[in-house]
């Protein structure tokens, strides 16, 4: 800001301007919530650090100039940066300026763009009115909300945001091949709608001494640089473990950023890489018909673009997406909204919490109609793994897509499971084993008391003297169901060193067992072998 500039905001106080001689950060921040509020719509306004007010003899008010040293300027900033946070809510994002005086002292410039928002400083709301900070009447607060509520949250001016961060190219892939005679840079002018029914991408708004074009939060969703600066959460962290739980080991995991487009291209990349197809050994070699497609790529699409469209952005969690071998989860923040049930959006109604934002990418070409996304990826999910995709609403949005693997092969060579059997599962330097899994893999242990299938976890990795301890708590372990008169035969199911599966064996004298090992393109545990000592010394 230039000194002609700033003599600009020193005629008088007003429902845009504040002075303050010297820094006292809360009552600052306090003017700031109430410019952000803009009962008087006027746009934002304006805290100037540094400016005493005078009384003459005639009670006329002036300002006169005093500044602050460089050291309380910034000591000013960092405050207000940080009690815009701690006291209001939702926080604000003050902008700084400062106008450096030839005494080496300066004025720094705080100033607040409208947000759209209904803000409360320290749990109160409070307006500008004149040249005043005050809490509203109940007429005023009640006028504010409503007016608050009438504006899309994504459709309000990005706070802190320039059409530096804005990326070019972005904007001319939404375009999608149609362009204004002045290119691609008019669909960045104030109020220029790409199509008919979208917002514009940006906004004219007041600054501290002339208007400013700013993008609003939509159009950094779409074409930010960087939309995670603005908005913590918008990116998408994906996870693959190496069992069939989040706390099996991590296969590997990433996190991918910027605009939503590029989100969902490398997102789809990545799962397209590392999860398709499987061998179907249960088919002939012959006919073509091993290798099998375990998702429709187009429904894990739809599904992660609605996990992108309709999550809530004021929620700093990220989009999160767990890849297991026997199925695709997707985690979005912000439950429904307007539905009674998830079976309403799942027969494809769209009362969606961001209609701006899915109605602009259908419009150009970049997703589904209206309705159609969820109904269609659960289509072609049946289609291909047999089962729907299941639905779990709370204050997150989940949706867990089944993979197609072969029906497994559960034929064996010795007696069925008897219901006086237990099931044991031993992990060692790995998650716990699913007892999902142990069900489908040996269909009796389903329908099992929950006490006949127990479980010896030691999930870190184990060295040196560790393994005495070890070996002494799995022996005692083994040694008690083993002696139980309740238990007929062990079934074994382990995971972990493959030196560790013979102590086990050894350490099992007392009653029959059987031993089961994964088979990790069936996804199943397979019966090996059983082993009876009692005919072992008979014979």
């Amino acid at each position: 800001m230039t000194e002609h500039e700033l003599q600009q905001l020193l005629h008088q106080e007003s429902n845009r301007v504040d002075w303050k001689r010297g820094g006292d950060p809360e009552n600052i921040v306090e003017t700031l919530a109430a410019f952000a509020n803009d009962y008087e719509q006027v746009g934002g306004g304006s805290a100037l650090c540094g400016i005493e007010e005078v009384t003459d003899s005639q009670g006329v008010v002036t300002s006169r100039i005093t500044g602050v040293s460089s050291v309380e300027a910034l000591r000013l900033k960092n405050r207000i940066f940080e009690l815009s946070r701690k006291f209001v809510m939702p926080p604000i994002e003050p902008q700084f300026d400062s106008v450096v005086l030839a005494s080496s002292q300066q004025v720094l410039i705080v100033w607040i763009a409208a947000t759209g928002d209904l803000h409360t400083f320290k749990k109160n709301v409070v307006v500008r009115l004149g040249d005043k900070t005050v809490q509203p009447t109940q007429k005023q607060h009640a006028t504010l909300a409503q007016r608050t509520a009438s504006v899309a949250w994504l459709e309000q001016p990005c706070p802190g945001a320039t059409l530096a961060d804005i990326d070019q190219f972005a904007v001319a892939a939404l375009a999608n091949g149609r362009f204004p005679e002045g290119g691609s840079s008019e669909f960045l002018q104030p109020g220029y709608r790409m199509f008919g029914s979208a917002p514009a991408l940006t906004q004219l708004m007041p600054g501290p001494s002339n208007p400013e074009v700013v993008p609003t939060r939509f159009a950094i969703l779409l074409a930010g640089k960087n939309p995670q600066h603005f908005m913590p959460g918008a990116f998408v962290k994906l996870t693959r473990f190496q069992g069939l739980t989040r706390a099996d080991a991590v296969f590997s995991m990433n996190e991918f950023f910027g605009p939503i487009l590029l989100l969902v291209r490398q997102v789809m990349e990545k799962i397209d890489a590392e999860v398709f197809v499987i061998v179907d050994k249960t088919k002939d070699f012959l006919s073509g018909g091993q290798n099998r497609i375990r998702y429709s790529s187009k429904a894990l699409e739809e599904i992660l673009v609605n996990a992108l469209v309709h999550r809530d952005y004021q929620d700093p969690h990220s989009t999160k997406i767990y890849i297991f071998p026997d199925r695709i989860e997707f985690e979005s923040p912000g439950g429904l909204t307007g539905f009674e049930s998830i079976d309403e959006a799942k027969k494809g109604r769209t009362q969606w919490r961001n209609p701006v934002l899915a109605r602009f990418l259908r419009e150009a070409g970049l997703a589904q109609e209206a309705g159609t996304g969820l109904p269609r990826a659960i289509r072609e999910t049946l289609a291909i793994a047999g089962s729907e995709p299941r639905f779990e609403i709370d204050n997150w949005f989940r949706v867990m897509v089944p993979a197609y693997y072969p029906e497994p092969d559960l034929v064996t060579t010795t007696e069925p499971v008897a219901l006086d059997d237990m099931a044991l599962m031993i992990s060692v330097g790995r998650g716990t084993i699913d007892r999902k899994l142990i069900a489908r893999s040996v269909p009796e242990f389903a329908t099992m008391p929950s006490e006949r299938i127990q479980s010896f976890h030691n999930r870190h990795f184990v060295e040196g003297e560790q393994w005495v301890e070890l070996v002494r708590e799995l022996r005692d372990w083994l040694q008690m169901h083993a002696e139980n008169p309740q238990v007929r035969e062990l079934h074994l199911f382990f995971r972990g060193p493959i030196a560790i599966g013979p102590l086990i064996g050894a350490m099992m004298r007392r009653k029959p067992f059987v031993v089961y090992s994964y088979d990790e393109e069936a996804l199943i545990y397979r019966r090996i072998y059983r082993v009876d000592r009692k005919l072992l010394q008979e014979s």
